[in-house]
């Protein structure tokens, strides 16, 4: 009831403040993209790109004027694809996310380091190439630990990405001087002391701070002690925005007002999935619309949160926080007698309701489908708390 009332007062403030702005843009930010070697395999069969993965959720992001992912996969032509455990990825799959709107990611995760010292140099070569941004890594610990300061018309954001794990394969902090990922214990005060106080040093230099945390327990819908501690001390210590990674399923949104900075601070806690292939497993629930809060099901979901940094009498504020449900749609179309693909159909739960309920081509019978998506949208919307976007590029309207 209290977060009810305080994001009424908001709500009434926002209302008042934003028809006046003189300046916005708006962010889009999707959580873990992880290339599973069937969902590749999928994508690039008779192809040379991944462009299938984002065909439905293209247009929602080339809607906006920034939009950040988590990129939880190496990229390396050098080196044959693969999924769990150790990932990779064709460089083509970065041209396909440019294409498809994406304009920076994090490369600090726990997959981050999954083909060594040489998979972090491919990646960031390929992003560079592509123009998209990044931070998390870098030729040495100094870049890989500092901030990336990206202008979005006339803002500018102080972008810090870091990650709690590497799955052990690399977790000394002493080797200054080669590909290093930036990394920190989370059960470590001091490493989180020294990340605050770098989100000090530079709050004064940008309009909006951003963090991109990865970090938290997997599967859980609730954020753990230690992945919430972490969260809003970024967010006391000065940052605007705090985007979770991980988890693999969707968490709440804290959105509020920051009283010593009278500034609104957003913190999403988990993205969820964004592109999760072999975790979108709700066709293994035995009795779905019974356990609809099965993992198997949750998995199977993200979502594209979106929100306005607006400037009005000289002031940033971050406003107007919203989110489009997304859904991954599983099919399969044989090639042969003996051979068959799994296609992973990642779109708008909106989409998903206005197809038919029978899909001859590839869904077949969509029903069930469809009716998952409908219930799991509206526990999306009690566990996130903000409004739900009805998108003109969904509809059609």
């Amino acid at each position: 009831m209290k977060r009810l009332k305080l994001s009424l007062v908001f709500y009434i403030c926002f209302f008042s403040i934003y028809a006046g702005y003189s300046e916005k843009i708006t962010v889009s930010a999707v959580g873990d993209i992880m290339m599973h070697k069937e969902i590749q395999d999928s994508a690039l069969y008779q192809t040379e790109n991944y462009d299938q993965v984002f065909s439905d959720v293209k247009e929602i992001l080339l809607e906006d004027d920034f939009t950040i992912a988590n990129l939880e996969t190496p990229v390396a032509d050098e080196i044959k694809i693969s999924g769990a455990p150790k990932y990779n990825a064709k460089t083509s799959l970065v041209k396909s996310m440019k294409e498809a709107g994406i304009d920076f990611v994090s490369t600090a995760n726990n997959h981050a380091f999954d083909q060594w010292g040489f998979g972090v140099r491919t990646t960031i070569k390929a992003l560079e190439d592509n123009g998209i941004g990044y931070n998390g890594s870098g030729e040495n610990k100094r870049v890989s630990e500092s901030f990336t300061i990206v202008n979005v018309k006339s803002f500018s954001i102080g972008i810090m990405a870091l990650t709690f794990s590497l799955n052990g394969l690399r977790t000394a902090r002493e080797d200054y001087f080669s590909p290093y990922i930036n990394y920190f214990s989370p059960y470590d005060d001091a490493s989180l002391n020294e990340v605050c106080e770098k989100i000090r040093l530079i709050k004064n230099k940008v309009d909006i701070v951003m963090i991109l945390y990865h970090g938290g327990a997997e599967y859980q819908s609730e954020p753990s002690a230690v992945q919430s501690k972490w969260l809003k001390s970024f967010a006391q210590a000065g940052a605007d925005v705090v985007l979770g990674t991980h988890p693999h399923v969707l968490q709440k949104i804290d959105f509020y007002k920051d009283s010593k900075e009278n500034k609104n601070k957003l913190i999403a806690y988990s993205l969820g999935n964004f592109v999760p292939a072999l975790q979108s497993r709700y066709r293994y629930v035995k009795n779905p619309l019974e356990d609809i809060d099965n993992t198997f099901i949750k998995t199977s979901e993200g979502m594209i949160l979106k929100f306005d940094i607006v400037r009005w009498n000289g002031k940033v504020e971050i406003m107007n926080p919203r989110y489009v449900p997304l859904f991954t749609l599983v099919y399969y179309k044989a090639l042969s007698a003996e051979r068959w693909l799994t296609y992973f159909q990642l779109m708008p739960i909106e989409k998903i309701l206005l197809l038919p309920d029978f899909d001859e081509e590839r869904f077949k019978d969509l029903k069930p489908a469809k009716n998952i998506a409908f219930l799991r949208k509206e526990k999306m919307q009690k566990l996130l708390g903000i409004p739900e976007e009805k998108n003109l590029s969904v509809t059609g309207k």
